[in-house]
């Protein structure tokens, strides 16, 4: 993420998750979530289904299947949140994850794999890898040893 999208918070879009913590559905809010559906579907309309954030959903997809019960509690776009942090490493641009775990904090939201109920194992480590290296994410050598990078480095949030 831009970091003009984290500034974008302190306006309405910062208004409208204050309303919302409240329970205030206010029209603000309804624009705001319109908005973003509509938006997400331009993108992913542009994108043309390219992987664009095939990781982090993958890892939502591999910890829903790994921990059905743990991750039950965890809304699609919390588990999606943390990988995402794999997938901005994975991208080249982990600079972005200091301000995305910044802003997932002040909301309350799981900040690593241990948040969503996941278990900090090497064996755990290795089923996660195998399952995300065979995701569409993942089509060349150097993409998985690029995964096997950023699974590490996602494995060493705290």
């Amino acid at each position: 993420m831009a970091k003009a999208s984290y500034e974008f918070l302190t306006g309405t879009t910062g208004k409208c998750i204050r309303d919302m913590e409240k329970g205030d559905i206010s029209h603000d809010v309804e624009n705001v979530i319109f908005t973003s559906i509509a938006a997400t579907g331009v993108i992913s309309g542009v994108a043309r289904g390219s992987n664009q954030s095939a990781l982090a959903h993958r890892f939502y997809e591999t910890t829903r299947t790994l921990y059905p019960e743990r991750a039950k509690p965890y809304l699609h776009g919390e588990i999606v949140g943390v990988g995402l942090l794999l997938q901005n490493h994975f991208n080249g641009e982990a600079e972005n994850n200091a301000p995305l775990l910044e802003l997932m904090k002040t909301h309350s939201m799981p900040c690593c794999i241990q948040d969503v109920g996941v278990e900090k194992t090497e064996e755990m480590f290795q089923t996660y890898y195998e399952m995300l290296c065979a995701s569409s994410a993942i089509e060349t050598e150097e993409e998985s040893i690029r995964l096997k990078t950023s699974l590490k480095y996602l494995w060493g949030i705290q």
